[in-house]
């Protein structure tokens, strides 16, 4: 009954940053938004106990997409690969230091905004590989350390080590 309260109080946050994150934040001109739902799936998706379903994150991407007015499907793929990518690797990631699951996290950034640029690209007929994706992976990089460490301060279960 715990985990089941513990998987609901965390699908409630995802859903409330997912409206959150649409609070614009500008840098100059260009509006960039750090990933803070996917850093979020990623932590979460680490530990087994807190790891979202895949049909909640398909949902909730679904959301987001209708909500953005974008390609519906696009951002569901995104929390599933991250989801499966965190959730393939947790052993290893829990018993690794912090820098290695902040290095894990870069990759699957990586890996997960070059598919979403490349699938926008075909279907759009230009190219979307721009400065605001990099800016994107790097402002969730950055903001990582400070979400993962609030994140292990509420979640006893985790044993990721800083």
């Amino acid at each position: 009954l715990r985990d089941l309260l513990t998987k609901y109080k965390i699908y409630i946050y995802l859903i409330v940053l997912t409206i959150i994150s649409y609070l614009p934040l500008n840098f100059g001109t260009v509006p960039v938004k750090p990933a803070i739902l996917v850093i979020s799936i990623f932590y979460f998706s680490i530990i087994p106990q807190t790891r979202p379903s895949l049909l909640f994150l398909i949902i909730l991407g679904t959301f987001d997409d209708l909500i953005s007015s974008s390609y519906v499907g696009i951002t569901s793929l995104n929390y599933v690969l991250i989801s499966l990518i965190a959730s393939s690797n947790t052993k290893a990631l829990l018993e690794q230091r912090f820098n290695v699951v902040w290095g894990a996290l870069l990759l699957a950034l990586i890996i997960v905004h070059t598919i979403e640029a490349s699938i926008i690209s075909v279907m759009s007929d230009y190219s979307v590989f721009k400065l605001e994706i990099a800016v994107k992976i790097l402002l969730s990089l950055l903001l990582y350390p400070l979400l993962h460490y609030f994140y292990s301060i509420k979640i006893d279960q985790t044993k990721i080590n800083e």
